[in-house]
Formats: C-alpha cells, sequence, structure tokens
C-alpha cells in the first residue's frame, strides 16, 4: 500500500494521470452534454453579432468545468494550497454566473456584480493578490488597499476580455491553451509543480474541447459564457501568482518584467477589449453593448473565414510568447524551448 502511494504521490505521475483525466473527461462527456442539449432545446442564439446560422448546443463549458477540477483535485496537493478552497468557490459562483447566461441571459450588471463576489472571494479570503509593481513608475511593495483594488481590477479585465473575444470557433479555447502552456512551462521550470498540473490539466481539457468545437460536425458545440468566463477567471489566476512569484529574486528562471511578460501573453484580448470600450464610448455608446468592432469581426468583414480569422491570432500567439520570454533574458526557458 505504502509502494502505491509513494506511485501516485510523483510528480511525473500525478501531472500525466491529471492531464489524460482532464482530457478524457472533456473527450467523452460532451457527446452526452451534447444529446442532453438538444432533448433539452438548449442552443445557442443566432443574431446580429454571430457567425453561426445553425443550432449549435452552448453547453461545452460544463465539461471544462467538470474535467478540470475532478482532475486536479484528484491529483494535486490541496493540502499544500490553502487558498484553493476559495478557488473552488470563486468558479463555482462564475459556472452559476455563465451556465445561467447561457440558458436564460442575464444583464452584463448582473453578470459583472456576480463576477466581482467571486473574484473578492478569491482575493480577501484566497489572498491571490498583487503585493509588488515590479518597479513600474518606481513603485515596488503596495498597500493592502492598492492592492486589493488593483488586483480586482486586472482580474475582472482579464475575465471578460477572454470572454468577449469568443467570438469564432476555436478563437478564445485557442488562446486560452497557449496561454495555459505558457504559463505551465514556466511553473514547471520554477519549480511550482501544483500549478503546472493546474495550467496543463486546463491546456488538456481545452484540447479535447476543440475536437468538437473546430472540427466535429454530428457533436458540435460552444462552451458558452459557462466556458469562456472560466477560461478568463482561471487566467487572472494564472496571471497573478505567476508575478508573485517573480519577487522571489533567486527564483529560475526569474523574469524581473512580469508584468510586462504577462501582458504579452493575453495581448490579444486585452487588446481587443481595450480597443473595443474605447471605440464604443468615443461613440457616445455603453462599453458594454455588444457590437460587430471586435478585431475577428474586422477579419470576417474582410472575407475571411472563421477558422482563416483565428489563425490569424492563433498563429501569431507562441512566436510573442516566446519572444516576450526572450526579451526578458529568460535564458532557461529558450533553451528548453528549443
Amino acid at each position: 500500500m505504502d509502494q502505491i502511494l509513494l506511485f501516485f504521490d510523483d510528480f511525473s505521475v500525478r501531472w500525466i494521470l491529471s492531464v489524460l483525466t482532464s482530457f478524457f473527461i472533456t473527450w467523452y462527456s460532451i457527446p452526452i452534454i451534447v444529446r442532453i442539449a438538444r432533448g433539452k432545446n438548449l442552443f445557442a442564439i443566432s443574431n446580429n453579432r454571430t457567425v453561426h446560422n445553425s443550432k449549435i448546443p452552448v453547453l461545452g463549458g460544463l465539461a471544462i468545468f467538470a474535467s478540470y477540477f475532478i482532475s486536479t483535485l484528484l491529483f494535486t496537493k490541496v493540502a499544500t494550497m490553502p487558498h484553493m478552497q476559495y478557488v473552488i468557490a470563486g468558479a463555482v459562483l462564475i459556472f452559476i454566473i455563465g451556465l445561467k447566461d447561457d440558458l436564460i441571459s442575464i444583464s452584463w450588471k448582473s453578470k459583472a456584480i456576480g463576477e466581482l463576489v467571486a473574484i473578492i472571494i478569491i482575493v480577501v479570503l484566497g489572498n491571490i493578490r498583487f503585493t509588488s509593481l515590479h518597479g513600474f513608475l518606481g513603485i515596488n511593495e503596495i498597500n493592502y488597499l492598492t492592492s486589493f483594488l488593483i488586483t480586482v481590477f486586472v482580474m475582472f479585465v482579464i475575465t471578460n476580455s477572454i470572454n468577449l473575444i469568443d467570438g469564432i470557433d476555436g478563437l478564445a479555447s485557442g488562446i486560452a491553451i497557449i496561454a495555459s502552456l505558457t504559463f505551465g512551462i514556466w511553473f514547471y521550470l520554477s519549480d511550482n509543480l501544483e500549478y503546472t498540473i493546474k495550467a496543463f490539466s486546463l491546456a488538456a481539457a481545452l484540447v479535447a474541447y476543440a475536437r468538437y468545437n473546430w472540427f466535429a460536425n454530428k457533436n458540435k458545440t460552444f462552451m458558452g459564457d459557462t466556458g469562456s468566463l472560466l477560461l478568463g477567471y482561471l487566467l487572472a489566476i494564472f496571471t497573478v501568482q505567476f508575478n508573485q512569484m517573480n519577487l522571489e529574486a533567486n527564483v529560475t528562471p526569474y523574469i524581473a518584467s512580469a508584468p510586462a511578460v504577462s501582458i504579452a501573453i493575453l495581448i490579444i484580448p486585452l487588446f481587443d477589449t481595450l480597443r473595443v470600450f474605447i471605440i464604443r464610448i468615443l461613440r457616445n455608446g455603453s462599453p458594454f453593448k455588444a457590437d460587430r468592432r471586435h478585431m475577428h469581426h474586422l477579419l470576417l468583414a474582410m472575407g475571411l473565414y472563421p477558422f482563416a480569422g483565428e489563425l490569424c491570432f492563433i498563429c501569431t500567439q507562441y512566436p510573442r510568447n516566446r519572444c516576450c520570454f526572450h526579451i526578458s533574458e529568460c535564458r532557461y526557458f529558450m533553451a528548453w524551448v528549443n
């Protein structure tokens, strides 16, 4: 029995099992979810902003949520992460908000309040927050109130930026896969093994989801707000932890400009959200009122097919991430990639 426990305590075994569990739960659960969604007539509603015309089930995010948390709870050492219970509590709230919006649609104000509550839970109770600006504007350590306000704002923006970029097949999931792998590789190289498992497990769930979002005809599905809000929420947590872990100069590989690198990793959704909000405000509209001004809408208006538009974004994501690590003089990371 002791040998079995030691076997499953090994990191190499845990991360492989977590990735496989996350992948296969998503892979096998989506067809079941699609059948239920069709039986209950739960489809994505076509409107002037969507690019699909047929009825597509919209509960793919349910599979991502279930597979990710089942796998990470089984194979991460939860006892070493006292904040995990608050991460789960916040994720459940995000899941409920997204699911309700997918099923009956809710106002942006209700959605924003729910997201803020979920974020405040992990910032205040889980103590997942920025404690330094890494020398930006000459500022390093910050007080608790400043830390609270900056962290809530950043996490809220990241959460919604992934939600807003989810406009064509595979775009949000493709960006999230690359971002998760980028964070996961750094977590691994810096010996943050539990977060390595979390990041790789999220990427595995999304790869399995992509099979039914990008390429499937029979069981095609969308992740909906249930999935996109969850992705943004988790990537926001990875971003905060990535910056906090780089406060220790003895960490290897150390990235002095961690805030700039984390922005570069998520630059597509962040830039698109900022750009769209500015345009809406300049035109005397609400920044939260949906329209067709996102970058993927512009590419489609130029005549590109959705898949081609998606590739335009995703194919630039990896080289940009690699470049920003190189600029940060992260020699260990570049040696591992090469």
